[in-house]
This record gives C-alpha cells, sequence and structure tokens, in this order.
C-alpha cells in the first residue's frame, strides 16, 4: 500500500480532491483548450506568475509582467521559474532533487549580490529536514497508481513550505514544484490549472491551512488537504474565465478585420498577444481609413474606385481582396 493512502481516509479528503478533479476535467472540455493553443498557455502563466508573486506580497498585475524589464529578484526569479516549468516535467518523477536544485538555482540567480548567505540549488535543514525531504523525494520516485495526483501535489507543496529547504525564495520553489508534480501525474499535463490564483483566491486559508500541515495533527493535514481541492478547483474556474476571455477578444479582432470571425478564431486563439494586438491596430487603421473616404466628395470617391478599378501597377494585376490578405496573415503570423 502506498505510505500516502491513509491519507484518503481522512473525513472530506477523497471528496474534496475528487471534485477538484471533476472540475479540472470540465475545463479541459472549453473551445479554446483544444489542440495546441500557445496563446493559452502564455495567458495562463502569466497569471500564475502574477499570483504566487501576490502571495510573496507584491503587487504586479498580468500587464506589467508581460512588459518585462524586472529589477527586483523575486518577480525575475518567479518568471524564470515559470518559463522552466513545461521543460523540467518529465526530470520530476526520475529525480526530483535535480528539478529543485533547478528550480531554486533559477528562483535566486539575482540574490548572490544582496548580502544573503546561501548557495543556490543547495538543501540547507537540519537532520530532521534532511528525514523529511528524503521521504517527500522517495515517494516521488516511486509512485503509485492509487494516489490521486492532486494528494501528491498538495503533499509536496506542504512538506516544502514546512521544512523550508532553501532560505530564500523557498516558496516560489514550492508552488512551482507542486505544479510539476500535477503534470507528472497527468492531471494538469500541459500546465493549464492556474494553481496559485486558486490559492489567491483563498489566501487566509492557505496561510492558515500551511501552518495546520506543519503541525503533523490529524486535523491540521486534512486542513491542508482539503484547501488543496478548493483551490485546484478554483485554479481550474480561473483558467475557464480567462479562456472565455481570450475568446472573446478574438471574437472582436475577427470582427475588426472584417472576416467572419468563427473562420478565424482557431487562428486567432493560437497566436501570440502581440501578433493579434498589430492585426487588430491594423484594422482599426484600415477603419479609419474607410470611414475617412466615406466623408470625401463624391467626385474625389469616384475616382479613387476608378484607379483602384485599374490595378495595383504598370502590370495590370488585381489587388487581392482585403479580407484574404488579413486572413493569410494571420495564417502566417500564427504558424510555428
Amino acid at each position: 500500500m502506498d505510505p500516502l493512502a491513509p491519507l484518503l481516509e481522512l473525513s472530506e479528503v477523497a471528496d474534496s480532491l475528487e471534485n477538484a478533479r471533476t472540475n479540472v476535467d470540465r475545463m479541459l472540455w472549453h473551445e479554446a483548450l483544444r489542440g495546441d493553443n500557445p496563446g493559452v498557455l502564455a495567458e495562463v502563466a502569466l497569471h500564475d506568475a502574477s499570483a504566487t508573486l501576490a502571495l510573496e506580497g507584491y503587487d504586479c498585475d498580468v500587464e506589467r509582467l508581460r512588459a518585462g524589464g524586472f529589477t527586483d529578484p523575486i518577480v525575475s526569479g518567479t518568471m524564470r521559474v515559470s518559463e522552466a516549468l513545461p521543460r523540467l516535467v518529465d526530470f520530476w518523477s526520475v529525480s526530483p532533487r535535480f528539478v529543485l536544485a533547478k528550480l531554486h538555482l533559477l528562483a535566486s540567480r539575482d540574490f548572490p549580490d544582496s548580502g544573503q548567505d546561501f548557495e543556490p540549488g543547495r538543501i540547507e535543514v537540519d537532520k530532521a529536514g534532511a528525514a523529511r525531504i528524503d521521504a517527500m523525494c522517495a515517494l516521488v520516485s516511486n509512485p503509485t497508481k492509487e494516489i490521486p495526483a492532486a494528494l501528491s501535489a498538495a503533499v509536496v507543496h506542504g512538506e516544502l513550505v514546512a521544512v523550508q529547504p532553501f532560505p530564500v525564495a523557498n516558496n516560489v520553489v514550492a508552488r512551482g514544484a507542486a505544479r510539476i508534480a500535477l503534470a507528472s501525474k497527468e492531471l494538469d499535463p500541459d500546465l493549464l490549472i492556474t494553481v496559485n490564483a486558486g490559492h489567491l483566491d483563498r489566501h487566509p486559508e492557505y496561510v492558515g491551512a500551511q501552518r495546520a500541515w506543519s503541525t503533523g495533527t490529524p486535523d491540521g493535514v486534512r486542513s491542508w488537504l482539503k484547501h488543496y481541492g478548493k483551490a485546484l478547483e478554483a485554479g481550474a474556474a480561473e483558467t475557464l474565465q480567462i479562456c472565455t476571455e481570450l475568446m472573446r477578444s478574438r471574437l472582436g479582432v475577427a470582427a475588426q478585420l472584417g472576416a467572419q470571425p468563427l473562420l478565424l478564431l482557431p487562428a486567432l486563439l493560437e497566436a501570440p498577444v502581440d501578433v493579434v494586438d498589430h492585426l487588430l491596430a491594423h484594422a482599426l487603421e484600415q477603419q479609419e481609413r474607410r470611414q475617412h473616404r466615406g466623408q470625401q466628395p463624391d467626385r474625389e470617391r469616384e475616382q479613387e474606385v476608378h484607379e483602384q478599378a485599374q490595378g495595383c501597377g504598370d502590370g495590370g494585376e488585381q489587388r487581392q481582396p482585403r479580407q484574404e490578405v488579413l486572413c493569410d496573415r494571420v495564417q502566417c503570423r500564427s504558424s510555428p
């Protein structure tokens, strides 16, 4: 029997984690998540990073993170950790210590010059803490199918926060490792759950449940595990909101481009945000030009139409319809 199996016997824990799984499955059916959508992944990553920074006491909204140019070591470290998560998933069950060290190296890269006395990537704990980290890594390296992914991630998160193996940026590492644990056990293989937004949504409960877990009592452990299930539900709901807003904005862009929105939507969902913004700006510019033409005297408008009918060059080649040009541009810019 898996050493974590008794935790599922605690009151309401199994139900909380199962409800979380159900809500995650419902989230994954959203139309915006069908196929590969780097635009959605990028937005989820930004929202999750913003939430984990808020949990650290930093006010960094999504637009500030999108703009870049960070000088604070925690902010820049958090963004590096967020970007590295997909690349580390396959290493988690093979060598969790390597992944933890890598996460801490990324999170603390800008700290050595700040006077902090520590070695990036090195776990620094007493004998009791070392035993707990060893036990956690053994559980990760020898998983069983009977343990839900949410339970495994909750234990990883809880233990890293309780033991504090890293003197700086420890909680950033803990939240990153927990997301990797969810991906490794395939509850969230593409890192689409905005888990840390779920923790932030229930911030007082998050802090209290962490302390309760550290006590090691059955009630304390149950409190943390129940919170983790609720945080996953809230994180899945946050991702659904991101998807809905993204689809609404993309449909608006498609309408501005003068195309049938549903035909352009798949390409726009896959396109990076900066490409979509460029297309929207171009469409608005074209719209302003059309409005300006509509205010021209009839004779000038007739002359312009006559010139357009003559073609776009000495060779007499006909202009490609504007809608086709824009559709081609979306497909070209959104292709790998």
